[in-house]
């Protein structure tokens, strides 16, 4: 559930690039940076 509640926020971070979602960009970051720990 977690890894695809990170994958939507990857997700819109990538359709909408606005200064108004720069705290939901941060957490698709955050999810993103999260998840490529958990690869390597």
């Amino acid at each position: 559930m977690l890894r695809h509640r990170c994958s939507m926020n990857v997700f819109i971070f990538i359709s909408e690039v606005d200064t108004r979602n720069r705290y939901a960009s941060f957490e698709a970051i955050f999810c993103a940076s999260k998840l490529a720990q958990q690869v390597y």
